[in-house]
């Protein structure tokens, strides 16, 4: 589904020094020479403003610090997602190369470029960076897309009816704790701590509640999709609707 999105294993030093100083080259390129591939893009507003001295130090000082940072004995791990990527998981990845896309992007525009054809620029310049970007974040919105109709389909159940159940139960937010709540029940399908510590982590895939815990919290500040994918999970996992006794009979599930 997708190649290598982010890092392979790697030499502790040199490979590092040696981005540094690429992404510097590149830097310098962006900044002092907009005009790559002017074919393609176009810089709004007459010329381009010089970068002035502030700018450059921030710039020097950022790759001096991905050198230092990265000089250090280390090992990345090679991050995929395919078919057998955990759809929670997909959708987060898919969103953090998307946030990515979209900042370069932002980058770009900062400084006035646009793209003035669609077809595909010369490998290396500016332009083919721009394009890229452009074409990579049509894909991932399309794959996100689809990401979330699988969560819905696959791991969100009777949606419907869950809605029902937390129309009689509570707000999405119900915190047990807050002054004048009942001191028991989370979130807006009202689950208890031996059940969000039971259920929580095998449905939104952590290893443990205290990573759960840690990473999320309780269950009133989880999304209502979380809650939904964790009280459908107990459900298939033989709880059937019978932890909500009186609105699943409301609502004609039991």
């Amino acid at each position: 589904m997708y190649a290598n999105l982010i890092g392979s294993d790697f030499k502790p030093s040199q490979r590092w020094v040696t981005i540094a100083a690429r992404m510097a080259y590149k830097l310098a390129i962006l900044i002092d020479e907009p005009a790559v591939g002017l074919s393609y893009i176009e810089i709004e507003g007459g010329q381009p403003k010089m970068p002035n001295l502030k700018r450059l130090l921030v710039v020097g000082f950022a790759v001096v610090t991905v050198g230092l940072i990265f000089s250090t004995p280390a090992t990345a791990h090679r991050v995929r997602i395919t078919a057998e990527t955990p759809l929670l998981k997909r959708l987060e990845l898919q969103k953090h190369v998307l946030k990515h896309t979209s900042q370069t992007q932002f980058w770009f525009a900062r400084r006035s470029f646009r793209l003035l054809q669609l077809r595909r620029p010369p490998l290396g310049t500016a332009a083919y960076a721009l394009w890229w970007h452009i074409k990579q974040e049509r894909w991932l919105r399309r794959e996100i897309g689809e990401t979330n109709k699988l969560i819905r389909t696959n791991l969100m159940g009777d949606i419907p009816a869950w809605s029902c159940i937390h129309r009689y139960e509570a707000t999405w937010h119900y915190d047990k704790d807050a002054p004048g709540h009942n001191g028991t029940y989370d979130g807006g399908l009202q689950m208890d701590l031996e059940f969000q510590s039971t259920y929580g982590p095998p449905a939104l895939g952590f290893k443990s509640w205290s990573a759960l815990h840690a990473a999320k919290g309780t269950a009133d500040r989880w999304t209502p999709r979380e809650q939904i994918i964790v009280a459908e999970y107990a459900r298939r996992n033989g709880r059937g609707y019978y932890p909500w006794p009186n609105t699943a009979r409301y609502c004609g599930l039991i």
